[in-house]
């Protein structure tokens, strides 16, 4: 039988002793008629604190722990304080590694800040610049395409033949783009005279698709 199941029958021994004690001395004490003082010489019941005693007695003699017992209890607290110990030091590590943790994340965010900040004002002028280069590139074309349709009316007024040499030509010093964008600017009838006027029938396919591209980039 194991220490504490002993401990547990000791208590419980005893409070039941306790109450038939109670119990026993209220019953005789309800069933005895009143005497006299000379009576009162006569033996009186047990205490029942002294039958508590008594059989508390009884029952410790009967539950005293062995040595191996006592050896085994003291060990088992021993090991429940070495577990209660190894957890407080997983915790305190845990804790430890979280501060790390969260002093790296307030450092890195400290220096996100800083870079952000740093990154203001050349973000800044990068954005003005980039504007100003979308507004010059936007000037550009609408001058080029001011010239192209201003030499496209020239080429109106052109013999279709003396008008589809100079594209040729264009083509051949690499300004095939040029002579598409003319072709593009006139009106359709002069360009289908001009681009039947050249031989090279090839050529001539190769800037009517030219055409279409700067027409579906508007």
């Amino acid at each position: 039988m194991g220490l504490k199941l002993r401990i547990i029958i000791l208590v419980t021994v005893g409070l039941a002793a306790f109450g038939g004690a109670m119990m026993f001395t209220l019953s005789r004490q309800s069933q005895e008629p009143d005497t006299d003082d000379g009576d009162m010489t006569a033996e009186t019941p047990s205490d029942p604190t002294d039958l508590l005693a008594g059989v508390a007695r009884q029952a410790a003699e009967q539950v005293q722990p062995t040595e191996a017992e006592l050896h085994h209890l003291v060990n088992e607290l021993r090991e429940k304080r070495r577990e209660l110990d190894r957890r407080r030091r997983e915790l305190d590590e845990r804790e430890r590694h979280l501060a790390i943790a969260e002093d790296l994340l307030d450092k890195q965010a400290e220096e996100l800040e800083d870079l952000r900040l740093r990154l203001v004002a050349p973000l800044t002028k990068l954005r003005e610049t980039t504007r100003e280069l979308q507004e010059r590139r936007e000037l550009i074309t609408k001058q080029e395409q001011a010239n192209l349709r201003s030499i496209a009316d020239k080429y109106e007024r052109m013999d279709e033949r003396a008008g589809a040499e100079i594209l040729v030509s264009m083509v051949e010093n690499d300004q095939k783009s040029d002579a598409a964008s003319i072709l593009y600017y006139l009106s359709e009838r002069s360009a289908a005279r001009m681009l039947g006027a050249i031989d090279d029938r090839q050529l001539a396919a190769r800037l009517v698709d030219r055409m279409k591209r700067i027409e579906e980039e508007g």
